[in-house]
């Protein structure tokens, strides 16, 4: 999924008034989560990941792929409801992103061969 699908997969499925710069930060937010928590620990990760500035281009592909980019639309989901104040709405969103996004980080770790880790006793 690119930026610019994430934002308006959101913004069709939930209207909202919150800006496209504001909603590229909370994606960027997410993936370099997603980069620091999962990625970083296999072979096949980029060396690094820098984030999504605002003037970022819209079309680039967000880091989890299908059928895992669904955790995307529930994160932007999540955080317009956190920033409206709909607790309920906002709990619900958030614990189905947080579902989403163990699922992807488990068939990560199930496809991708680890980095070396070192023993620190060594």
């Amino acid at each position: 999924m690119k930026i610019m699908e994430a934002i308006a997969a959101l913004d069709e499925l939930k209207p909202n008034a919150f800006p496209e710069r504001l909603k590229v930060k909370w994606l960027s937010e997410l993936d370099t989560r997603l980069y620091g928590d999962v990625l970083c620990h296999y072979t096949d990760a980029p060396e690094s990941f820098e984030g999504y500035g605002e003037d970022a281009d819209r079309a680039t592909i967000l880091l989890a792929p299908e059928p895992y980019d669904r955790m995307y639309l529930f994160w932007l989901e999540a955080q317009v409801d956190y920033w409206l104040g709909e607790t309920a709405r906002y709990n619900n969103a958030i614990a189905t992103f947080e579902a989403e996004y163990a699922a992807f980080a488990a068939a990560y770790h199930r496809r991708h061969p680890h980095k070396s880790v070192i023993p620190r006793w060594f």
